[in-house]
């Protein structure tokens, strides 16, 4: 999914189904969604995810698929970073296991 802001912020509410053959996941970690965004260096960003139905996980990534920034722990609060280039990251919202399914909501905010 390509990613447009809008007056800085974009936001995003989807849910892990049961059955959907699309949904990947990874050895360890739940279900995820990937969304891929253009951001600028030198640009501070906020990216939240939340859910009332499971634990959530975020990780972005560059293109080089280098992590930049989040990890695979459980994380209920925003994680703010600045990129160091500009280009294309990849933000993947994660379900904390297998069995994660429902609505989430991921925010992205630029920062002043």
């Amino acid at each position: 999914m390509l990613v447009a802001f809008q007056d800085g912020l974009f936001e995003d509410r989807r849910s892990f189904l049961p059955t959907d053959p699309n949904e990947p996941s990874k050895a360890g970690l739940g279900p995820y969604k990937e969304y891929v965004v253009t951001l600028k260096k030198d640009q501070r960003y906020r990216v939240e995810l939340k859910s009332d139905f499971f634990g959530t996980r975020l990780t972005v990534i560059d293109d080089k698929a280098q992590l930049v920034a989040g990890d695979t722990k459980l994380r209920n609060q925003p994680l703010e970073f600045t990129p160091a280039f500009s280009g294309q990251y990849h933000i993947r919202a994660i379900g904390e296991n297998r069995k994660a399914r429902g609505e989430y909501h991921l925010r992205i905010d630029q920062l002043p």
